[in-house]
């Protein structure tokens, strides 16, 4: 060993590789390195140790709980990604290694990564089945909207509730950008939940950027509001905006005017109440003429049997009976068209719902009313017809054959023997006595001298 080299510094293994480190993280303090992860191993302390490898090298890589707290999805083989941190060594060991601060994913967005990683999870656990979906009422008394202060998606919501058939629209008011929003949102859903005085929620925002909307991708949000005790309605973004809240909400509709939307207008009620009215006067009045019609028809029966002639009396009293339902039946409608117009004129200054409450009900009154009606007189005519029955069977064609009469005909034929004319001896003969039938061959034929 020369001089020279016996007067260079001799160092320690821990202080080499301790030098070595510092000048390491001085000189690549931030770089930024692509590859392949592998042996990926999440620590219980929190912290990730995985290598990134390409073709020729492998780089081992640490990833401090105080950093991969803040990433918005989960790391696993295979991944491709760009890691930024600083080269370093382990001096425990005499590793090389890359401290990594933050991760991006190649080819494809973190957020894009963190919603199918959740989605997927969320499926699994049956959070997006339709057979836990609730139904939305057709007419809620008291609806509830979650939203901004400020914005098109309240202006737009308001604008179309004005002309629904609503008792109560309350607003409950909330920060819907940036991660702070996460927290009022979940606490403003919660209280509505508790409540339980809404029959509705909805959970609106206007349009906005993917990352803007990725607030309503939240875990804990997405939760809450799938445990809420009410029905919800999502309505975030525009059309071709889908968040995970879109997902689990009860209703996804595309825009918050299209939530609106949903609510019946109340000229449309209108329209409806006044068609289901005019389909009852329609069924009532053919009703009425069928039956009508029905007894015409049996009396028509009667007269080819030459039934007595108080049928005749019959016929008269059904067609008064039918006038006179149907002169009622038109009084009640008459009557009802001009309360329905005073209700309808009304109906602008007073409660719609009220209103609606009360047309119903005198619709079912009504039906009501057209059904007993209808009841007693098929009850009447059933009763006549019962006597009319009894008299029809005196005139029954095999009463005569208790009596000892019988029916002859041709066995082969079946033709009705009338007269000795029509049969020649050794024909096969049928007779039909009261129980029963048989054959007979004719023997002889004693025809009656006129």
């Amino acid at each position: 060993m020369s001089s020279s080299e016996l007067n260079k510094e001799i160092l320690s293994v821990s202080v080499a590789l301790q030098k070595a480190k510092e000048l390491l993280e001085h000189q690549f303090s931030s770089i930024a390195v692509m590859g392949e992860i592998s042996d990926y191993k999440f620590h219980p302390s929190g912290h990730i140790y995985f290598s990134l490898k390409d073709a020729k090298s492998v780089l081992r890589c640490t990833f401090f709980r105080t950093y991969n707290q803040a990433l918005p999805f989960k790391l696993n083989n295979g991944m491709n990604i760009i890691a930024m941190g600083s080269l370093s060594l382990y001096p425990a060991k005499g590793n090389f290694q890359l401290n990594v601060y933050t991760i991006e994913p190649v080819g494809i967005g973190s957020l894009q990564i963190a919603f199918e990683q959740l989605w997927k999870k969320l499926n699994e656990e049956g959070l997006f089945s339709a057979d836990r979906k609730r139904t939305i009422p057709k007419f809620p008394q008291k609806i509830v909207v979650v939203t901004s202060p400020s914005g098109a998606a309240r202006h737009d919501f308001i604008t179309t509730i004005e002309s629904r058939m609503i008792e109560t629209v309350d607003f409950k008011f909330v920060n819907v950008q940036g991660q702070d929003a996460i927290p009022e949102i979940i606490h403003a859903i919660e209280t509505i939940s508790n409540d339980k005085k809404y029959d509705v929620l909805f959970l609106t925002r206007g349009g906005g950027s993917a990352e803007e909307l990725s607030i309503f991708n939240d875990e804990k949000l997405v939760r809450t509001l799938a445990n809420c005790s009410i029905p919800t309605v999502s309505a975030i973004g525009h059309e071709v905006d889908k968040t995970l809240c879109d997902y689990v909400a009860d209703l996804r509709v595309a825009t918050p005017t299209a939530a609106a939307g949903i609510i019946p207008a109340r000229q449309q009620v209108r329209k409806d109440i006044h068609t289901q009215f005019q389909k009852i006067k329609y069924f009532s009045e053919t009703a009425v003429q069928t039956a009508h019609q029905n007894f015409l028809d049996l009396e028509k029966r009667f007269k080819q049997i030459n039934l007595p002639s108080k049928f005749d009396l019959l016929r008269q009293s059904t067609d008064e009976t039918a006038e006179e339902l149907i002169d009622l039946f038109k009084s009640r409608i008459e009557d009802f068209r001009e309360k329905i117009s005073a209700h309808r004129n009304n109906l602008n200054i007073c409660s719609p719902r009220l209103h609606f409450e009360i047309m119903k009900n005198k619709l079912n009154d009504f039906q009501k009313s057209c059904q007993k009606s209808f009841q007693n007189l098929l009850k009447e005519k059933h009763l006549l017809l019962h006597s009319m029955s009894k008299q029809i069977n005196n005139f029954h064609p095999f009463k005569p054959l208790k009596r000892g009469y019988a029916f002859v005909k041709m066995k082969r034929t079946h033709k009705i023997i009338s007269s000795t004319k029509k049969i020649n001896k050794k024909d096969i003969i049928s007779v039909q006595v009261f129980d029963g039938q048989f054959d007979a061959e004719v023997i002889s034929i004693d025809e009656k001298k006129e």
